[in-house]
């Protein structure tokens, strides 16, 4: 029960659950699992990553049992790999794309010609 909470298992646990969390939300935008759901479509694909990082952290406490320490620190150092790839990936996507989009939007409304108002006159 002490080989549990060793540091290097600690991490092994937070790492599992963040890179399976990138993973599940991933296998949700690639299916296509949140489109057009409006907006239950973020809680669904949230819901991927809850549900592969819960299964991910079960099977990550039956390693930490079951592993060497050795093995344990050659599969956080993996999974560090993935995590900051991800992250990466992530905020490249939303430079790429998200900003791009959101910057064309505002030139575009800064950049409408503003007309009066015409109205035309009470004839009663």
């Amino acid at each position: 029960m002490k080989k549990l909470v060793k540091p290097y298992n600690l991490l092994l646990y937070f790492l599992t659950i963040i890179a399976f969390f990138f993973v599940g939300v991933s296998i949700a935008g690639i299916t296509g699992a949140g489109k057009n759901q409006g907006l239950a479509g973020g809680a669904i694909v949230f819901g991927y990553g809850i549900i592969a990082s819960f299964f991910a952290f079960a099977s990550a406490l039956l390693f930490s049992l079951k592993l060497e320490r050795n093995i344990i620190i050659i599969i956080n150092k993996f999974l560090t790999i993935i995590v900051l790839l991800f992250l990466a990936y992530f905020t490249l996507n939303y430079y790429t794309n998200v900003k791009q989009k959101q910057d064309q939007q505002e030139i575009e409304i800064s950049n409408k010609p503003t007309e009066p108002i015409k109205r035309e006159p009470i004839n009663d």
